[in-house]
């Protein structure tokens, strides 16, 4: 399925953040949660200093049991299931600084330290830091 809608920022081609494409969200998507998701949207999000940040909508048709459920969601109880999540993509490795480098695998790194605040944290569903 082609993605729907995709909003990247536009930016000068010097400019430190790139956007990746439609093709790629959607590679990286399907990756994290199986060929049964389809990318209906993907929304880059402003403001971020390093990271290219986007709100990926999602339609996962599994019938399934589904490891990224909600806690207390029965399994499968909704075969059609639309959701909102969050894409973090570093910049690609000759866009980093000595300093910056694998900042985004650091950040994944410290979330074992953050435990007695998870709560009030976002849950990471999945990390691939294949390029």
């Amino acid at each position: 399925m082609a993605l729907v809608d995709f909003q990247p920022i536009e930016r000068p081609s010097e400019a430190f953040q790139q956007s990746v494409t439609a093709e790629q969200v959607v590679a990286m998507t399907r990756r994290a949660f199986g060929t049964h998701v389809q990318v209906r949207a993907a929304v880059e999000l402003g403001n971020g200093t390093y990271n290219n940040t986007y709100r990926v909508d999602l339609t996962d048709v599994n019938t399934g049991e589904d490891p990224h459920e909600s806690p207390g969601e029965p399994s499968g109880a909704n075969p059609r299931r639309d959701r909102s999540v969050i894409l973090r993509v570093a910049p690609e490795p000759a866009r980093q600084s000595r300093t910056d480098h694998a900042f985004l695998r650091n950040e994944v790194a410290s979330i074992p330290h953050l435990a007695p605040i998870a709560a009030l944290m976002p849950r990471l569903l999945a990390t691939d830091f294949s390029q």
